[in-house]
């Protein structure tokens, strides 16, 4: 049965040939669930974009994989390690995971098979980065060492600048352009996909980062009750507040930077980082969480024999369409619940459109062109 989403008064849209419907959903209460996943010294998880797949990391054992959002979970054949990093492609196909001293390994095939890859095994490894195709990525490690990245799936790795550093965070943006990594005291950050590095004194101590996929928001936590906002990639930065926090050794974006998870629990801003309201999703003492890029869907996982657990609420999507040439194209930010696109021409009568739309892993957009049927019509998303 479909749900269709609430909806405004339509709004004129291109000489009001076309029309669109949006609303917004309330986002549904709910709470902490831990998954099947045995309880492991666990270290780090990512997600893809729609947030069904999940890859978790512990330390002395293989890599877990989750492709029902955590509802069950099974071991890949990757080697035991004392795995401490794991970064996912948009569509989850493409991983990168990182252990300390135990080298650098890659999957293109969702966690089927990993590849060892040519970097040094005698490095202690602690961050990984991926863009959303899984083609571009970054590592680096906490022992005095250099951040190295590869355009190329892990094909080949190379090491520019910045110099040899201490590092314990490196992230991208979904294109794989905007680069930022961190050592307690010092960021740097590229805009040409690491060919190009600058230096940043970061305000604060802080040694953790997160990034929206645009990256335009860069988040660095700073103690329980606060946090530092950048949008120049690290050049400036902005102390907020987060109220009721917890504990926590990190933070996740959704795509758009609107919802945070960041000390044990979910926030929301609706101005760009100025201000966060706490969710009513309390946490516990997390070692690594992920976000889907709608910020629907939260993995976090627990160290010191904890385990895997999960949250979803339902968020608001936002549709938008161009038109060209007589073409309509709909994006909208990929989202963690499953949505038709549906058209009308009087606002009573509805019918879904049956084209499948595809992922733009640059931008984390679901992406559907179609030539209109109607001179005129209205749009939708509803759940399936």
């Amino acid at each position: 049965m479909k749900k269709p989403a609430p909806f405004s008064p339509a709004a004129s849209w291109l000489l009001a040939l076309i029309s669109l419907v949006t609303g917004d959903f309330s986002i549904l209460a709910q709470s902490w669930t831990q998954t099947s996943a045995p309880n492991k010294s666990w270290y780090g998880i990512a997600s893809s974009a729609a947030g069904d797949r999940l890859a978790a990391v512990a330390s002395g054992v293989g890599i877990y994989l989750s492709t029902n959002s955590g509802g069950t979970w099974t071991l890949s054949s990757a080697p035991a390690k004392s795995w401490r990093s794991v970064a996912s492609s948009a569509n989850g196909s493409n991983l990168l995971a990182v252990a300390t001293f135990g080298g650098v390994y890659t999957s293109t095939n969702a966690g089927a098979s990993w590849i060892s890859n040519s970097l040094a095994a005698n490095h202690d490894w602690s961050s990984a980065a991926s863009s959303g195709d899984g083609t571009k990525l970054a590592v680096g490690a906490s022992t005095w060492g250099n951040i190295y990245t590869s355009t190329n799936a892990g094909a080949t790795w190379v090491s520019n600048s910045p110099p040899a550093g201490y590092w314990t965070s490196v992230v991208s943006s979904a294109d794989g352009t905007r680069l930022a990594a961190a050592w307690t005291g010092i960021i740097y950050n590229s805009t040409n996909s690491a060919t190009n590095w600058i230096s940043h004194t970061p305000p604060s101590g802080g040694s953790s980062l997160a990034i929206t996929a645009d990256g335009s928001l860069l988040v660095m936590p700073f103690n329980p009750t606060s946090l530092y906002c950048s949008t120049n990639l690290g050049a400036t930065w902005t102390q907020r507040t987060l109220p009721n926090a917890g504990s926590a050794s990190g933070a996740a974006l959704s795509a758009n930077g609107n919802r945070l998870a960041a000390y044990g629990k979910l926030y929301t801003t609706t101005n760009g980082g100025v201000t966060w309201t706490p969710d009513s999703a309390n946490g516990m003492n997390w070692s690594a969480v992920t976000i889907s890029a709608d910020g629907g869907r939260t993995a976090v996982v627990v160290n010191n024999g904890g385990g895997i657990y999960t949250y979803y609420a339902a968020t608001t999507p936002h549709l938008s369409l161009t038109l060209a040439s007589n073409l309509v194209t709909c994006a909208w930010l990929i989202p963690a619940t499953n949505f038709v696109l549906q058209q009308s021409a009087d606002l009573i009568s509805w019918s879904s459109i049956t084209n499948t739309s595809t992922l733009n892993p640059t931008n984390l957009n679901c992406t559907l062109a179609f030539f209109p049927s109607n001179a005129s019509a209205f749009y939708r998303l509803a759940t399936q």
